[in-house]
């Protein structure tokens, strides 16, 4: 059974999100402001969240990341902010999804089915590679920067690992969302440059000076294959 924690300040939609995602066979955790959502998360050790964005305290955002530092858990952000710049905050946030109330609650299982899949999804028994500077641990879904650890989030691994994969081979964007099992290319084709610059900013010694996950201008993104001069 999967634990979810539910993250609402409003707390109608609290109790209706709780009683349908029950109905479905979830364990859920409730919390009802941005600090008390970090200190649940520590205690309950959710496999995803559903993260309202304007809560008393502290943020979404900000509630998402403190999570985050903890342990690597897929979150769903959920927010009355429908515009494009709104989305791309979320996923530059780290979110794994993102919902514009209201939202359907089946299309919120569906959604919360998909990231919870990601999460669990049997890695090959395989051992430690390297790349460059980098070390993945493919049983643990981490990638080490000489020996440190990048918090990463699931699809930000995954994409990742798509590129470093297969060093010096362009993939566009929808190449990649293609291969990430993402719909909806039209509105999430923006989302993966998020991604791209979130990565960026975990493995570049000078996000602003790209180093090892390259542009290709006009064409898309790829991974170097050699230490760069």
């Amino acid at each position: 059974m999967a634990r979810i924690l539910v993250v609402e300040d409003e707390p109608r939609l609290r109790k209706i999100i709780r009683d349908f995602l029950s109905a479905q066979g979830y364990e859920i955790v409730e919390a009802g402001e941005g600090l008390s959502a970090v200190r649940k998360a520590l205690d309950h050790q959710p496999d995803a969240v559903i993260m309202d964005i304007m809560l008393p305290g502290i943020d979404g955002y900000e509630a998402a990341r403190r999570i985050r530092e903890d342990r690597i858990v897929p979150v769903i952000m959920v927010s009355a902010k429908g515009e494009e710049v709104d989305r791309l905050k979320g996923f530059e946030a780290g979110s794994d999804d993102y919902m514009v109330k209201p939202f359907s609650l089946r299309e919120l299982h569906a959604r919360l089915k998909v990231v919870l899949r990601r999460g669990g999804e049997a890695q090959p028994v395989e051992q430690r590679w390297s790349h460059l500077v980098f070390t993945v641990d493919p049983l643990r879904r981490l990638v080490y920067s000489r020996d440190k650890p990048l918090p990463l989030t699931d699809l930000q691994y995954r994409l990742l690992m798509l590129l470093m994969g297969r060093p010096g081979v362009v993939f566009s964007r929808d190449d990649i969302l293609d291969r990430l099992q993402e719909e909806d290319h039209e509105s999430l084709g923006r989302t993966v440059d998020a991604h791209i610059k979130n990565i960026r900013k975990l493995i570049e010694p000078d996000p602003a000076r790209p180093r090892y996950l390259l542009t290709r201008w006009g064409a898309g993104y790829y991974f170097a294959e050699k230490e760069p001069l």
